[in-house]
C-alpha cells in the first residue's frame, strides 16, 4: 500500500489556532524547527534545510523523528507557514519514506 504525504496546514486559516483533528507541529510544540529565519542571515529554504540536515543527522533529532514516526497517525499537519516551504515537509516525506 501506498501512503500518501500528509497535508499540511496553515493554522491562520482556522482562526490562529490548531483544529483539534489535526497534529500541531509549530514551535509551541517539540516539533516545531529550533532554526529561525532571520537569525545569522538564515533564510526560509536555510532553516528547513538545516532543520532536516538536524532531524536525520544528530542522535537529538533521529530520537524526535524516531517519536514522531511513532505518534503520528496520518492526520493533517498544522503548523503557519504553508503553503511556503516549511519544516514539516521533512517530517511528512520521513513519514512517507517509513510507511512505504
Amino acid at each position: 500500500m501506498t501512503v500518501l504525504t500528509p497535508r499540511i496546514l496553515n493554522m491562520r486559516a482556522y482562526g490562529n489556532q490548531c483544529p483539534e483533528w489535526a497534529f500541531r507541529m509549530d514551535r509551541a510544540t517539540k516539533y516545531g524547527n529550533q532554526f529561525r529565519i532571520g537569525d545569522n542571515g538564515m533564510t526560509r529554504e536555510d532553516v528547513c534545510l538545516y532543520h532536516n540536515e538536524w532531524l536525520t543527522c544528530t542522535n537529538e533529532g533521529i530520537a524526535l523523528l524516531n517519536q514522531f514516526l511513532t505518534e503520528y497517525d496520518g492526520r493533517p499537519m498544522a503548523c503557519w507557514c504553508t503553503p511556503k516551504r516549511c519544516h514539516c515537509d521533512n517530517y511528512a516525506r520521513a513519514y512517507v519514506r517509513s510507511s512505504n
